[in-house]
């Protein structure tokens, strides 16, 4: 009988950990802490004044001594604000359900001893269980289920400061214990059918904006800067926005690599400080980083401006400021993705699929129309050692990057180390596993080919999943390609079939191999089954390893050196075709390229050379 995932009580108790912190959202509209500074101009020539002094900068300051505490695995989001513009008084974790996730343990003190206690959520005892794990570091696989991010407790250290530990509020007092709620690990769902309130998005953001800072016995835990009056003898300018120096105009947040990929809907920019004569548009740009750029100790990042050309470019959008906002003085602006589509001649809408680092820029505010503007950085300061994130940048009239300048070694004068921007994002998780206990990925067809069973007998590739809208996958929306998107190969044939009764909400991958030809031993394809967001890799071989007995140039193993060979080589050659499906064959000249040396080969070989 097939073993699935049973979701409905885990579903249950996200729903009852979401309300419970929903109940204590907070209004962040009102409470931007206005800090003041010498202004950007005087930071830079004190800088340049210590450099040609030969004054070493320190590196960022750390918070707390002899504490316990830990990061954010990476892959993971802070999410404590909403697309409404309100906040949770505890930020917690979004992250992807059934995949590892690391939390590395980064005390200000000895390590030695460290314990581990965490829940999770145990289907086949309908209970939650508490583990304890002794090491210096936790690894462990998350559930779908609302779970509490694990306790950390170090010999002879005081706990009384958990930085970014599981807390836990008093239903009745509200009183908070602990340090900031952390532990809500949840999936996909940003159409908020799995969350008590339908009318907002949750967003999220790499570094901490809470209510407070991270032990909670200060302010709100972001701020904007005003700057000096301006050159004109006029109101006060804002640094992370609309400001009197002309060469830097806009903003940006850069985001690492994920762990797995996950889907972006949308981009939010949190703004304050707003007021102007008249609507300006603000426009958002997304682009693929090469690496992410790493925290310098002694130098402000300042990246090349070539990082950011067209090829680098994943997606834009616009979205209008207007009066009306500038009369609130602060607004949460939704920045729908545009990409242009060469067979339709039009910009459409898109949701990208990211598996790599991203920078994400808005400007615009730089016109007249606009007086004052300001974005909100965060105060948190501790470095999770995931790269620098925050920057300011110039750019042309056209958007064209000319200057991209880090923020964490951009202040000298004591302001602290800041490292997020108010750049939100709308991120689904969409997730897909296999369904049964014991299935391993890999699966080994006879010789004489026929169907995929598992265990012999249930026939096809269970697969159980939820896509970026929070609907289980489906046979109409999951797809499937070799591992490095090239075609499935003719030996295999792959089609799907949705579950019904009480195998509904589950999708059977229909796969049968042809018997291997004569003089072919093994092959194998890792074949990837993807929904946008998300992919399974299956090994399916044929065979044993070994020496294959075939000739030589027989690409294909059908037993004839011909043009279809050759059409297999080029195919190889052009992307749409993998030497990994030939078993060595594909390198007819034995060089380890395949190239026009191989189809030479396979011509001296059908002439008997």
């Amino acid at each position: 009988m097939k073993n699935f995932l049973l979701i409905a009580l885990a579903a249950t108790t996200m729903l009852s950990a979401n309300a419970q912190l929903r109940a204590h959202k907070g209004d962040v509209k009102a409470v931007p802490v206005a800090a003041k500074v010498n202004g950007l101009f005087d930071n830079v020539q004190v800088k340049s004044a210590q450099k040609a002094e030969g004054v070493t900068k320190k590196g960022p300051k750390k918070v707390g001594a002899n504490m316990a505490k830990y990061y954010r695995p990476q892959g993971t989001f802070y999410v404590n604000w909403d697309s409404e513009g309100g906040g949770y008084v505890m930020p917690f974790l979004q992250s992807k359900p059934y995949q590892e996730l690391t939390f590395k343990n980064a005390s200000t003190a000895p390590m030695a001893g460290s314990t581990w206690t965490y829940e999770f959520y145990n289907h086949d005892a309908g209970a939650r269980e508490t583990v304890t794990y002794e090491g210096q570091d936790l690894t462990y696989t998350w559930g779908y289920e609302a779970d509490a991010a694990p306790t950390l407790t170090v010999p002879g250290v005081d706990s009384a400061y958990n930085c970014t530990q599981g807390a836990r509020v008093n239903a009745q007092t509200l009183a908070i214990t602990g340090g900031p709620y952390f532990g809500e690990i949840f999936s996909v769902v940003n159409s908020m059918e799995a969350f008590s309130d339908a009318t907002s998005n949750l967003l999220a953001n790499p570094h901490y904006y809470g209510s407070s800072n991270r032990a909670y016995n200060s302010g709100y835990g972001w701020t904007y800067y005003t700057g000096a009056a301006d050159q004109d003898g006029g109101t006060s300018a804002y640094w992370f926005g609309r400001n009197w120096r002309g060469d830097f105009n806009a903003v940006a947040t850069a985001v690492e690599k994920p762990a797995q990929p996950y889907v972006l809907n949308r981009v939010y920019g949190y703004v304050t400080a707003l007021k102007g004569t008249a609507e300006f548009e603000l426009t958002c740009r997304v682009y693929r980083l090469d690496e992410m750029p790493q925290y310098l100790e002694e130098d402000a990042n300042d990246l090349d401006p070539e990082k950011f050309d067209d090829d680098h470019l994943i997606a834009s959008g616009t979205t209008t400021v207007t009066t009306e906002m500038m009369t609130d003085g602060y607004a949460i602006l939704p920045f729908d993705l545009e990409t242009y589509d060469p067979d339709f001649d039009m910009n459409i809408q898109v949701t990208p699929e990211i598996d790599f680092p991203i920078m994400i820029v808005i400007n615009g505010y730089d016109v007249p129309e606009c007086e004052g503007l300001s974005f909100l950085i965060t105060t948190d300061a501790e470095d999770e050692g995931w790269g620098e994130h925050a920057y300011m940048l110039a750019t042309a009239e056209d958007g064209t990057i000319v200057r991209c300048l880090g923020l964490n070694n951009f202040f000298v004068n004591g302001s602290g180390f800041y490292n997020g921007m108010s750049i939100f994002m709308d991120v689904s998780m969409p997730f897909m596993l296999y369904n049964f206990q014991g299935e391993e990925g890999e699966y080994t067809f006879p010789n004489e080919g026929g169907s995929y069973k598992f265990a012999g007998q249930y026939e096809g590739v269970s697969i159980y999943g939820v896509d970026q809208n929070g609907e289980n996958v489906s046979a109409d929306n999951i797809y499937c390609s070799l591992e490095d998107g090239s075609d499935i190969p003719e030996w295999l044939t792959i089609t799907f079939r949705d579950g019904t009764g009480s195998y509904a909400g589950a999708v059977d991958a229909l796969v049968t191999a042809a018997a291997l030809p004569a003089g072919t031993t093994y092959r194998e394809a890792n074949v990837k089954f993807y929904i946008n967001g998300a992919n399974l890799i299956y090994n399916f071989k044929q065979g044993e390893k070994g020496q294959s007995s075939y000739k030589v140039g027989d690409v294909n193993g059908d037993g004839e050196v011909d043009v279809k060979d050759i059409n297999v080589i080029i195919n190889i050659m052009l992307g749409t075709d993998s030497a990994d499906n030939y078993e060595g064959r594909a390198n007819v000249d034995g060089e380890n390229e395949v190239d026009v040396a191989d189809i030479n080969a396979i011509i001296n070989a059908m002439l008997g050379k």
